[in-house]
């Protein structure tokens, strides 16, 4: 017999993932988001710090966009896998009541 979990819970734990995975997002957002200097450097130093910080920031931010859109897929996956596993299991459940009539 084939144990398979409830769709329900399938889509709550990939609802779950996403949700930690835009958690976890937005406190490296708030993170990069500090790298922002508050005032113009006023020194070679200070100038290349925060050309360096900016590139630090925009890595961060390339990589939120990558992540994000992982974790969205993964919802969406689930969903797509859920969908079609529950048409396989109503067609299996129509031809195996059919069956029993002949």
């Amino acid at each position: 017999m084939l144990d398979m979990d409830d769709p329900s819970e399938v889509l709550a734990a990939a609802s779950r993932f996403t949700g930690a995975i835009g958690a976890a997002n937005g406190q490296v957002a708030r993170a990069a988001q500090a790298l922002t200097p508050r005032e113009h450097p006023g020194s070679a130093i200070d100038d290349a710090l925060v050309d360096r910080a900016a590139w630090v920031r925009a890595s961060f931010e390339k990589a939120l966009a990558v992540s994000g859109a992982r974790a969205a897929a993964v919802y969406r996956r689930a969903l797509v896998t859920v969908r079609a596993l529950e048409d396989v299991d109503a067609v299996g459940g129509v031809r195996i009541a059919g069956s029993e009539s002949n």
